[in-house]
């Protein structure tokens, strides 16, 4: 079977929690299924060599102006890449097109392939979310950006054969504007062989470098504004004795507890987690966080707001939810002042997540497939 996979961003490269999925199940399905797999992304200079390639895994870079890479400019570098992506793709043949939110939305509704569309979030729930946080001229730009994305899945969901989302709340809110009741709960999965609890935290902090008796906490993610990155340092940062790893954003203030890493490998991101005591993720909307999955999985305790929440992984047996965002501050105070809080939980968010693996995933991901042609 030879399918295209269309992404937003090359899965080898960028961090993002949709690619980082997507690779992780692609290259299980390589070692795992007669599958040829062709990936689409945007990029601005085209690569002479492509030491990823091989006969069953084709990389089909879609190459977009570089004036584009300006992010104020994301909205317009989103369409051209689906224009541009339609063209190239004329001619060829595939027996399956996955569509990944929004990405490759104007392949659906042809006769020359049939579509499955994966949800990851919405970002009309998002912008409900996110809304009240932001300055007037921020919230008017992003709602523009906001309702353009939220038309293009909308147009992607009604025209693909098949709709599976991440998140059944998701799953609800794309099913009660586009009319569809046969959406499919598509959950994700890791690597529960990889990401594993540390033998010691203690020596995975000498081992990274950083403090060895403070409450340490870890935030991951691209987007700093929907997923509060300020509320998670400023939170932290009201404990004395503390310190946050910041991966894949920014944080603009300077502290010596402040630590920044981007671009980095899954050994690194995994030896990271296991330095962690907890993942701080105060996330204003989520759909099914692989990140979260991947900390819980190293034993590492979440602390999330209720966007961040996910039914049937995260509850009060293994993570502390904050009702509002004063509560971040005084759970992470508690847990400082009693850290014996954070074992039972550490254990049992272990235990959550053993369901969720990438063979149990990636399996259901070649069913849809199977099921689609």
């Amino acid at each position: 079977m030879k399918i295209l996979v269309v992404l937003f961003g090359d899965p080898k490269r960028t961090r993002g929690g949709i690619e980082r999925s997507m690779d992780q199940i692609m290259k299980f399905l390589l070692k795992n299924s007669d599958l040829s797999i062709y990936v689409s992304y945007p990029v601005f200079q085209r690569s002479d060599k492509d030491e990823f390639q091989n006969d069953k895994y084709h990389r089909m870079p879609i190459l977009l102006p570089k004036i584009l890479a300006n992010r104020y400019l994301f909205m317009i570098k989103k369409i051209v890449y689906n224009l541009r992506l339609k063209e190239a793709v004329k001619k060829l043949k595939f027996d399956a097109v996955v569509i990944n939110a929004e990405n490759g939305v104007f392949l659906t509704g042809q006769s020359t392939w049939r579509t499955i569309q994966i949800l990851h979030g919405s970002p009309g729930l998002a912008y409900v979310r996110i809304r009240s946080y932001l300055p007037l001229f921020r919230r008017m730009r992003l709602f523009v950006v906001d309702y353009i994305l939220e038309k293009l899945l909308e147009y992607g969901a009604k025209r693909s054969n098949i709709v599976a989302s991440v998140s059944p709340a998701v799953a609800d809110y794309i099913g009660s504007i586009t009319g569809r009741a046969d959406i499919v709960w598509f959950p994700n999965g890791i690597d529960t062989q990889f990401f594993v609890p540390p033998e010691s935290r203690v020596e995975a902090r000498r081992r990274e470098g950083l403090g060895v008796g403070r409450l340490t906490a870890i935030w991951v993610g691209s987007d700093p504004v929907r997923k509060r990155l300020e509320l998670a340092v400023k939170s932290i940062l009201s404990i004395s004795n503390s310190q946050i790893m910041v991966i894949g954003a920014r944080y603009p203030a300077e502290d010596p507890r402040i630590f920044h890493y981007h671009n980095i490998s899954d050994e690194k991101l995994r030896s990271l987690y296991q330095s962690a005591d907890i993942f701080l993720f105060p996330s204003l909307s989520e759909g099914m966080s692989i990140s979260l999955m991947e900390a819980m999985a190293c034993g590492c305790v979440p602390v999330i707001g209720e966007g961040a929440y996910v039914k049937d992984l995260t509850d009060e047996s293994n993570s502390f939810i904050a009702k509002e965002d004063k509560d971040f501050p005084t759970i992470l105070e508690r847990i400082s002042n009693n850290p014996e809080t954070l074992k039972e939980k550490a254990i049992s968010a272990r235990r959550s997540v053993e369901n969720y693996t990438l063979a149990n995933s990636a399996n259901m991901f070649l069913d849809l497939i199977k099921k689609l042609i």
